[in-house]
């Protein structure tokens, strides 16, 4: 069964989900070439693209965290 996509990369019409049933470092590894591919395969170097990755699923996890949470009291309550 195929896991629903946590997050979507778009890079220049090529769009890369990254799927929840991936480990971190899968993920990593899908968004780091996604970024390869949006060059045309060409210039920039792996290192970069690791490191951009990391970057951005660290920053995406935290924002998934850091939302703020919704609690809803009901009418009387507590009476």
């Amino acid at each position: 069964m195929t896991q629903p996509p946590v997050g979507l990369v778009r890079q220049k019409g090529h769009v890369i989900s990254i799927s929840a049933g991936r480990t971190l470092s899968q993920q990593i590894a899908d968004l780091a070439f996604s970024y390869w591919l949006a060059r045309g395969f060409r210039n920039g170097s792996p290192e970069r693209d690791f490191l951009r990755a990391v970057m951005e699923i660290t920053f995406q996890q935290h924002a998934l965290q850091a939302r703020p949470k919704l609690f809803l009291v009901r009418a009387g309550a507590g009476r």
